[in-house]
């Protein structure tokens, strides 16, 4: 069974209508409509929403909609390549518009290369840290978690120069353009 088919059972097994469907959801009864009838899908926080207030699997309500999970999936691998371009570009912008800036641009995937190799079996050793990272240069580090962890990684590495912008907790953070103001990135 597809998503739409899943959504329409779901709102007719709980009595509703499509437009109170859409009012609990802060949708329109339109969206409710179009995806009841695969025209599209609900987001995912939506999706999340709708499962955590039937009481349904995240997913349950996925399995078995192969096209949405294709749809997912592209769109999860497309985000990822955008991120990338968004921040080579950002780098190309800065060494454009002040060629005297030197920017290095360093991707850490595995955070527990920060720390020393004497601390943990993937870290760097201090000249391999200290040659991508340097004993003296300004480092900003934009991190999706909290900014502690990355300090509590690097505390004994001899660049103490580091500038960690990440997650802070202060309300209510709406989406990703909201969460990287908030949060100084």
């Amino acid at each position: 069974m597809d998503i739409g088919n899943k959504i329409q059972t779901i709102r007719t097994n709980n009595g509703m209508t499509q437009a109170e469907f859409a009012e609990k959801f802060n949708v329109t009864r339109q969206s409710v409509s179009n995806w009841e009838n695969n025209k599209n899908y609900p987001d995912m926080e939506t999706l999340k929403k709708i499962s955590d207030t039937f009481q349904i699997s995240f997913d349950e309500l996925l399995k078995d909609d192969r096209e949405l999970m294709a749809e997912i999936d592209q769109t999860r691998k497309k985000a990822k390549r955008l991120r990338w371009v968004g921040l080579l570009a950002a780098v190309m912008i800065l060494r454009e518009h002040f060629p005297e800036l030197k920017i290095r641009f360093v991707n850490v995937v595995d955070l527990f290369r920060l720390q020393s190799d004497t601390q943990h079996p993937h870290g760097l050793s201090d000249p391999d840290y200290d040659a991508i990272f340097t004993k003296d240069v300004p480092i900003i580090f934009a991190f999706h978690g909290y900014p502690s962890l990355i300090h509590k990684l690097t505390y004994k590495r001899h660049n103490k120069n580091l500038h960690v912008r990440g997650y802070v907790e202060e309300g209510t953070i709406t989406t990703p353009f909201d969460m990287r103001v908030q949060n100084g990135l």
